[in-house]
């Protein structure tokens, strides 16, 4: 009589081997399995609809955040979304809080919006494998200028620079 418990070993065995090639050990697996007394395995199911990201987490997470972010950027992000729930699960995992969350979104909204970097003020990037050095960085909240189009040119201020710079070297 075969024992069931060596016959999932060499079955997990074989699975884990890292060379499949080797026929020996598939022929000798069948031939085991042919004499085998039949064996249930149980595997956890996973509901269909069921999002990954909503195993531990409500929306008392998500929707919060989300909200925040969409009151500071001016955006409409949705906090169903299993995209921007990922990247909010993966932070929380890595040990962030909801705390956490705030804190970069107001950095990063004073710090972007009205520049050309504002289109960046989404979760992704937000949220992303970058969030600990925005959580962690120190801003100068300099005056910000309105981007100006490519291809234009502020001559008073590269005149008014140019002097400066003259001045200061007592070249005038």
């Amino acid at each position: 009589m075969i024992d069931g418990d060596a016959v999932i070993k060499d079955i997990l065995g074989w699975m884990l081997c890292a060379d499949p090639a080797e026929e020996r050990i598939y022929k000798r697996l069948l031939g085991r399995l042919a004499d085998a007394p039949t064996i249930t395995v149980k595997v956890a199911e996973k509901k269909q609809n069921e999002n990954p990201a909503d195993e531990d987490y409500s929306d008392s997470y998500y929707r919060p955040i989300i909200e925040h972010l969409n009151q500071k950027a001016g955006t409409k992000y949705r906090w169903q979304s299993q995209a921007t729930q990922r990247c909010i699960k993966a932070r929380i995992d890595a040990g962030f809080k909801p705390e956490d969350f705030f804190c970069v979104i107001d950095k990063m909204c004073a710090e972007w919006c009205g520049t050309k970097m504002a289109q960046y003020l989404r979760p992704e990037t937000l949220f992303g494998n970058k969030f600990e050095g925005y959580l962690n960085a120190q801003f100068c909240h300099a005056e910000k200028k309105p981007a100006q189009p490519m291809g234009s040119f502020d001559t008073d201020d590269f005149f008014e620079a140019a002097l400066a710079r003259s001045q200061e070297r007592g070249m005038i």
